[in-house]
């Protein structure tokens, strides 16, 4: 129950480490592009959560990011695209969880981050054609298609790149929640030493295994007769007394 208790307290740490970070990363532009759009590292720690403890808490964790994400100044036109947007385009990014049991290497992680960051840019289009479809003037789905693309590609190459050493530090910091989720391979168990019994094989004496031992240790026969003490006050010992009944 304890360690139970101590696994939930150390996820949602790490849950709301995450949000603040994806918040935080989400401020800081690496570029400007000239639709409108810009590229941030806004999901990678949301990502790398994801895989580290598992779809619920990711999803958990990414809608937490998206409603964070829309209160420190997200553009919201509607309640619907408020969801879609913020709450299903960030809570899609915990499908980076199904990489479990496939280890922390590159080429292990990369489908599952770009089923999330598929299901990312699906959520992003679908708003886009929606309740921005007077700003495209033609098609709506291939303006959406590209607005929302030319920031979620850039952003799924830095994440294939930068996601996976956040996944090792994670599962370095609890390695027996990683253990069980195939991150990290299980402790060998070192066996132990066979214990060897020496018997000996006569009661008077105990003969040393080792010829120096026995060179250097005379050996020293004690007859268990010799160990019998008199009775107290000179007496007959009850061996004697046992030998004059008879």
């Amino acid at each position: 129950m304890v360690l139970a208790r101590r696994t939930e307290l150390v996820r949602l740490t790490e849950a709301a480490v995450a949000v603040a970070l994806s918040v935080l990363l989400g401020t800081v532009r690496l570029l400007e592009l000239p639709n409108g759009g810009s590229i941030a590292l806004a999901t990678l720690p949301l990502l790398a959560f994801a895989i580290a403890r598992g779809v619920g808490p990711g999803v958990a964790a990414g809608a937490c990011a998206g409603a964070a994400h829309a209160l420190s100044g997200g553009t919201i036109v509607h309640p619907i695209q408020l969801g879609l947007d913020y709450g299903l385009a960030y809570a899609a990014l915990g499908a980076a969880g199904l990489a479990c049991g496939r280890g922390t290497e590159r080429a292990a992680l990369a489908p599952a981050i770009i089923l999330a960051m598929a299901l990312h840019l699906t959520a992003n289009v679908v708003s886009g054609m929606v309740f921005f479809a007077p700003a495209a003037g033609g098609s709506a789905f291939a303006y959406s298609l590209a607005y929302n693309a030319t920031t979620v590609i850039p952003e799924l190459l830095l994440s294939l790149w930068l996601v996976p050493p956040l996944v090792r530090a994670l599962a370095r910091a609890n390695p027996a929640d990683s253990w069980r989720r195939g991150l990290l391979p299980p402790p060998r168990s070192t066996p132990r030493a066979p214990r060897t019994m020496v018997a000996a094989t006569s009661i008077d004496t105990v003969r040393p295994r080792a010829p120096q031992l026995r060179e250097a240790l005379p050996l020293r026969t004690v007859s268990l007769t010799s160990l019998a003490r008199p009775a107290p006050f000179g007496g007959p010992t009850p061996s004697a007394r046992l030998r004059r009944r008879c």
